[in-house]
């Protein structure tokens, strides 16, 4: 059974995205927080930095654009797990012990900003202890004791106990994972499923499976977890994958005919798992995607006998790979599968391998492939969309990278790293790098319209009042369906209306969902602050800048007359508009009150 390697470090995230290859030119960003591009077609490149030492590495990004992973504290005597955002730049999350060579590492961050992992605390000892008999050398030893921890901006690290292993943390705060009953996870001993929250504490699922037989890879937001057991037939190893969730148990997967099967990761949702399993008489290895209702689904091969799913979106698009080499991890390509289209081949960047390695609800693949035909020195970071093929995305410096994540936003994370050969040589030098998506040209006035209905953004009733509601209407050109974007520094804009001169306006600095939109004279207030963040072929999300929400037409409704609300981002088309320009010339003005109520 093949596993996800040499191109597929990391976690799926957010998950967890033809062939017309784009030339680009390098782009560079060196210093904390700083971002450059080459083009108006090329990502902002970030470099989010390091807790002093040599190296960061990427775990997970909610929807906001939060990083979090781990990074080497200065001098690289430890790991500390961190958080990262582009406004507050790199957090060190700290410890559960007091020793210098404590270590933590993030491994999942929810929208709200909590943060869990694992935190190693160092408890170092000698025997016999001090005072040294005379002539009996102390025998000094490193024992370092795992525990959970949860991480919030204001409450700081919480300890969830030693050997407890979370994996998830959903929006409701509810963390799920793994813990160990015997403490230390010797042979044979038990895992058992937990949940915990910061009002109800720690909760026993029920036993998952024992030690160290059982391989647990990947938590959803409602706490199914996936894996692997291990067990022995004859002086045969086989693996077999598996799926536990809180009302079904462990859930044995089968095979496509062969003798074992690996899962590797599971929708946010928990509605797809995805994996690789033997094929009959064991000749090849097919990537599957499993459902409860649906079983198990081999999704083929491009043209060599093997391939391998590695994320899976809400959706039930499937990525990861297909290899052309029985064997080798260093030919093959990026796949994406989906059950309408099947699988595609997404190509490479101009070298021999690519492997995809997460996807998110608009279609968004990442994952890396090499550049130079016949050379695996040289690998870079890419992005693919069915409209738009596959693109470099360029890396830190003269260096390679590679992309592990996409939110839902199209924010990708990953690494850029010093060229060499992953087949003869290794790099510990990473470096935690984002890649963002330029914003459209905000030049001129603009309909705003909705992906989900096809109308435009409108002020009711042409209203010059303040206050008047904001909501969506068919597109008549009218001059309250015509905005301008104005710069307000650091990417941020107001979005001001053509007919009244007020700007978009958050009803009274609310954080909540379903707040309504209005026009309001601006007053420079965060409410009336909004930055664009692209989602897929030309759309972007519209976010205020004090909650973080996203302007949303409510319910999804494609009525004239909807309102357009603020709401937490959850990548529907409802969610998404396109910036159809209008000129500098007024547009005609047809009687607006034969056309609204």
């Amino acid at each position: 059974m093949k596993h996800p390697e040499i191109f597929v470090t990391g976690c799926c995230g957010r998950t967890s995205s033809r062939c017309a290859l784009l030339a680009v030119t390098l782009v560079v960003a060196v210093s904390l927080g700083t971002a450059t591009h080459a083009d108006a077609q090329q990502p902002l490149i970030i470099d989010i930095g390091t807790l002093g030492g040599t190296t960061s590495e990427p775990r997970d990004v909610n929807d906001h654009g939060q990083v979090v992973g781990w990074s080497l504290t200065s001098g690289d005597v430890a790991a500390h797990a961190f958080s990262w955002t582009a406004t507050g730049g790199m957090v060190d999350l700290g410890t559960i012990g007091t020793s210098s060579r404590d270590n933590s590492f993030a491994v999942a961050v929810n929208d709200k900003g909590q943060v869990v992992g694992q935190a190693a605390e160092n408890r170092s000892g000698c025997v016999p202890p001090p005072p040294v008999p005379p002539g009996l050398p102390p025998q000094c030893f490193d024992v370092f004791i795992e525990h959970g921890f949860s991480w919030t901006a204001t409450g700081g690290m919480v300890d969830l106990g030693e050997y407890m292993y979370p994996l998830a943390v959903n929006n409701a705060g509810q963390v799920f994972g793994y813990y160990s009953v015997s403490n230390f996870p010797i042979a044979g001993s038990e895992f058992h499923a937990f949940s915990w929250t910061e009002s109800s504490g720690f909760v026993d699922l029920g036993l998952i499976g024992s030690a160290p037989q059982h391989h647990l890879l990947a938590a959803s937001d409602s706490g199914d977890m996936v894996g692997w057991v291990n067990s022995s037939v004859g002086i045969t190893s086989v693996d077999t994958a598996f799926w536990w969730s809180p009302t079904t148990g462990t859930v044995y997967l089968g095979t496509l005919g062969g003798t074992g099967s690996r899962a590797y990761a599971v929708s946010r949702s928990g509605d797809y798992v995805v994996g690789d399993s033997y094929l009959a008489a064991d000749v090849a290895s097919h990537g599957f995607v499993w459902t409860p209702t649906g079983g198990m689904v081999d999704l083929g091969a491009i043209a060599g006998p093997h391939s391998q799913a590695i994320a899976a979106s809400d959706t039930g698009q499937v990525v990861g790979r297909s290899f052309f080499v029985p064997g080798t991890d260093f030919n093959s390509h990026a796949v994406s599968w989906t059950a309408m289209g099947g699988m595609v081949d997404l190509g490479t960047i101009g070298g021999t391998h690519s492997s995809a390695a997460a996807v998110n609800v608009n279609g968004v693949v990442v994952g890396s492939s090499t550049t130079i035909p016949g050379s695996f020195a040289a690998v870079r970071a890419f992005s693919w969309t069915a409209g738009g093929g596959m693109i470099d995305l360029g890396a830190l410096g003269d260096a390679n990278s590679r992309a592990t994540l996409v939110n839902n936003r199209g924010q990708v994370v990953g690494v850029s790293f010093p060229p060499h050969d992953p087949r003869t040589s290794e790099t510990t030098l990473y470096r935690a790098t984002v890649w963002v998506p330029p914003p459209p040209s905000t030049d001129g006035y603009f309909e705003i319209v909705s992906r989900n209905s096809g109308k435009c953004l409108d002020v009711y009733g042409a209203s010059m009042d303040a206050a008047a509601s904001v909501i969506q209407w068919v597109c008549h050109g009218g001059e309250n369906q015509q905005w301008r974007l104005e710069p307000a520094g650091g990417g941020v804009f107001r979005i001001i209306a053509r007919h009244s001169g007020q700007v978009l306006d958050v009803y009274g600095e609310l954080l909540d969902d379903v707040t309504p939109i209005i026009q309001w004279p601006a007053h420079g207030g965060d409410n009336q602050a909004w930055t664009l963040e692209p989602a897929s072929n030309g759309y972007v999300f519209i976010v205020a800048r004090h909650s973080g929400k996203v302007l949303d037409v409510e319910f999804a409704s494609p009525d004239d007359g909807a309102r357009v609300i603020q709401y937490t981002v959850h990548g529907g088309a409802n969610q998404q508009w396109l910036l159809r320009a209008v000129g500098s010339a007024a547009a005609p003005i047809t009687t607006v009150s034969d056309r609204e109520p």
